[in-house]
């Protein structure tokens, strides 16, 4: 039964403790989510600028139709938040944690899911 305070923790929260099942250590579930950003720090540009390319081939796929404004809206907010994410990166200390918390992968994990609906 889920909590009226936290209507989705039920269902959510098994997908953030995944390794629980496997560890019982806190300092291991913790270097496991290390290991998980320092990859996604790895590809972060390259996958920012990736979207951004893609988003501009469907503005210039869609110039000559009637959508053309709402494209280019669309873009703009993926070039935002590209280039927002490309900037923070980069003027971020390139440290490798060997430690990170619950609540950075589920802020990256936000993150990506805001940039997936935009998409979507």
């Amino acid at each position: 039964m889920l909590r009226s305070s936290q209507p989705h923790s039920g269902v959510i929260q098994p997908t953030f403790r995944y390794p629980d099942r496997l560890i019982d250590s806190d300092a291991v579930e913790g270097r496991i989510r290390a290991e998980q950003v320092n990859t996604i720090k790895r590809y972060l540009s390259i996958m920012m600028l990736a979207n951004a390319c893609n988003a501009f081939v469907l503005v210039a796929a869609l110039w000559a139709s009637p959508q053309r404004q709402v494209a280019i809206g669309w873009a703009s907010t993926v070039f935002i938040f590209s280039l927002f994410y490309i900037f923070r990166h980069h003027h971020t200390p390139h440290t490798k944690p060997s430690y990170v918390s619950a609540r950075t992968i589920r802020r990256a994990v936000r993150n990506a899911l805001l940039l997936g609906s935009l998409w979507a």
